[in-house]
């Protein structure tokens, strides 16, 4: 653990920190990762970046016809409810407005616009915020997309599958369900070891990775402990120098899954000790607790910087105009003032003739 975890966790937070300096991370899909795994590294929802960037959520909700949504992707809507959940109680109030756009466009068959991808994101936002019964017939529906090798269409849409598996068999089901959705992950997960090379892992992407890695947790397989310091060094090679894994929401979606397995890993050893008088939770809370501080000590944090200067270069070097309301009503009395000035020059033989007969 003190090896590449603690090189490579520290050195990505580090970049999605800068990135977010400006209070957000440019769009909703993005700020809403940004969110899962921030807080995920036991970041403090009162921190001004994990503030900022619900506020960025809560000002871009927009209404619809029937409750509102942030887009028009229904996977951009439940991303930004699973963050704003982590965040409470900030913005709860259209976290209901938001599902009740989501529900509205389930279809009979359970699924959310035909669509597998935006399927399995409603459906971690509804277990994930207790709303378990409204896509008990979505999961029964992804369930019958699974093919008899057990994939799911790729191994990320595998990976997001065996994660809702995972959120859903922690409720209290009826035996046969229970039973269809065991069986349904015990699959999946067979399916991912059989893909799985030490190179690639899932695949040579860094966030078809992340989604596996989660989803193997989810399921609690122990086997994916056993391949930790191949995924630590497979994700370290592969770092950029300025810490990100590609860019900013790929950087969190592959933080959220080194940051579970690190976790799990450091409880994995600590249960293979004796526990004499210690509780599980005891044990649980103090590992979370040292495994964040040793991250945040190593992490270098950039602050939130909401007022930028007036006139600047972007990444391009293209010179941009940062406008705020502030910034917008002294512009306007300038612009007002130097009209003033200008009307008198143009007419100050009328003005001194008029003024001074």
């Amino acid at each position: 653990m003190e090896g590449s975890f603690l090189i490579s966790v520290p050195r990505a937070l580090a970049f999605l920190y800068r990135e977010g300096k400006v209070g957000h991370w440019v769009d909703i899909r993005t700020t809403s990762d940004a969110i899962l795994a921030l807080t995920a590294s036991g970041e403090s929802i009162r921190s001004p970046h994990i503030q900022y960037a619900g506020d960025f959520l809560v000002a871009n909700f927009r209404r619809e016809r029937q409750g509102g949504s942030w887009g028009s992707e229904l996977w951009d809507t439940a991303l930004a409810i699973r963050a704003l959940n982590r965040i409470p109680p900030k913005g709860q109030d259209l976290v209901e407005q938001g599902f009740e756009w989501i529900f509205a466009k389930q279809q009979p068959d359970g699924s959310f616009d035909g669509e597998p991808w935006d399927s399995l994101f409603v459906c971690l936002a509804a277990l994930e915020t207790g709303r378990s019964e409204r896509v008990r017939s979505t999961i029964e529906w992804l369930i019958s997309l699974q093919s008899p090798n057990g994939v799911v269409i790729s191994s990320h849409y595998s990976g997001l599958f065996c994660q809702v598996l995972g959120e859903a068999l922690h409720l209290t089901l009826p035996s046969s369900l229970r039973h269809t959705l065991h069986e349904a992950g015990i699959r999946a997960l067979q399916c991912l070891w059989e893909e799985y090379d030490p190179d690639s892992l899932w695949g040579e992407g860094t966030w078809t990775n992340g989604y596996v890695v989660q989803g193997m947790l989810a399921l609690r397989h122990p086997q994916v402990l056993a391949k930790f310091d191949d995924i630590l060094r497979w994700y370290a090679k592969r770092q950029a120098p300025n810490g990100a894994w590609d860019d900013t929401v790929r950087t969190a979606i592959a933080l959220q899954a080194l940051l579970q397995i690190g976790i799990a890993y450091e409880l994995e050893t600590c249960n293979q000790k004796p526990l004499r008088m210690l509780t599980q939770e005891f044990v649980v809370r103090s590992t979370e607790d040292q495994l964040f501080r040793a991250i945040g000590a190593r992490t270098q944090k950039a602050p939130v910087v909401l007022a930028k200067k007036l006139i600047d270069k972007d990444e391009s070097g293209n010179l941009t105009i940062t406008l705020t309301r502030e910034r917008e009503v002294y512009l306007a009395i300038a612009l007002s003032t130097l009209g003033v000035i200008w009307a008198i020059v143009l007419n100050w033989g009328f003005l001194r003739r008029f003024f001074f007969r």
